[in-house]
């Protein structure tokens, strides 16, 4: 793949010499510098559910980056899968610089936010960011009820070499005199600025290629630990015992607990009941230290969802406790 963007990247600049060395003068319909980079912002809507797609820009020249945003909003009661993180962008190297974990936002719905550096692989003939699909997953005492997906359009992006005032403004190419269209004698000094500069240009692509290349390499894939305790974090700033909302707060944190246990063992636990869930732990022997304790958990969290139970504050505060505790004991070496 490296060998192909090269190759494409020096017919590009091969062409862009061919076209300044035959014209016998400085064109006066040169391609102007564009107004303005066309951002995009568009927001799909199904009911309560919502997806916004931004690009900074839609139009720029060989060499920039753009910078995609992916939200998704929903009620409470919808859990929200974001697309993988390579769907849609194939054409692109990608390089994750946000990746929040759900939260409230101020509509009273849940927002997760996903924010990449997109940079253009190769020039195709049609360059575009594909469709990306989010679900939502309506859930209900933890058990999934049905599933929506809802997709993104296309957006077609347009890719274009600067125009010479760019060249220019580098401050590396003296202003171009009328030159014949055929040499007679040796070159002059300009042809090996013309030979120089794009050289110079395609070396500075080709670093900054690698570069990138080696940075998106580095970039750690999501911690479960960190997303766990982030999303207990926001709750406990929600303060919702105190509303009275008992109810909510007790599905949360088993929802953030059940979340945390299925990324980092790999245990389904949101589709199975509290005892099909214990029953799967029983063959994971890194958790035998903490079976009790989640035991614990998870059986007073079913008897304030399921037997009406009205907890003590001490109640709470050790639930919380628990939850914090398990997740400690349980994070990956390093985390």
């Amino acid at each position: 793949m490296f060998l192909r963007t090269g190759r494409r990247l020096t017919a590009v600049l091969l062409c862009w010499l061919l076209c300044l060395w035959c014209r016998p003068g400085r064109a006066e319909d040169s391609s102007p510098i564009p107004a303005d980079s066309k951002p995009y912002d568009k927001t799909v809507e199904s009911g309560p559910m919502k997806v916004r797609l931004t690009l900074d820009r839609t139009c720029l020249w060989i060499g920039e980056n753009i910078t995609l945003t992916l939200e998704a909003m929903a009620p409470e009661e919808y859990a929200i899968e974001l697309p993988a993180l390579e769907e849609g962008i194939r054409q692109f190297r990608w390089e994750l610089t946000e990746n929040d974990a759900p939260r409230l936002g101020a509509d009273g719905n849940m927002l997760t936010r996903r924010v990449l550096t997109l940079e253009p692989l190769v020039i195709p003939e049609k360059l575009a960011v594909l469709p990306l699909t989010v679900k939502f997953i309506l859930m209900k005492d933890g058990v999934r009820q049905k599933e929506y997906d809802l997709s993104t359009d296309e957006v077609v992006l347009e890719v274009t070499m600067p125009p010479e005032e760019y060249w220019q403004k580098l401050d590396v190419v003296p202003t171009a005199a009328e030159t014949p269209m055929v040499r007679l004698g040796p070159p002059s000094y300009r042809l090996w600025l013309w030979l120089v500069v794009p050289a110079i240009v395609f070396c500075l692509l080709l670093w900054r290629h690698l570069h990138r290349t080696r940075k998106t390499a580095t970039v750690p894939p999501p911690d479960p630990y960190e997303i766990a305790v982030a999303a207990l974090r926001m709750l406990m700033a929600d303060n919702l015992p105190a509303r009275g909302e008992l109810m909510a707060f007790y599905n949360r944190i088993q929802q953030i607990l059940r979340d945390y246990v299925e990324a980092r063992f790999e245990v389904h636990a949101p589709e199975r009941t509290t005892e099909e869930f214990l029953l799967e732990l029983r063959t994971r022997p890194e958790l035998e230290a903490h079976r009790a304790l989640l035991q614990q958990f998870l059986t007073h969290c079913d008897l304030v969802r399921f037997a009406a139970h009205q907890p003590e504050e001490s109640e709470i505060n050790a639930t919380a406790d628990a939850c914090r505790a398990f997740l400690q004991g349980t994070r990956q070496t390093g985390s």
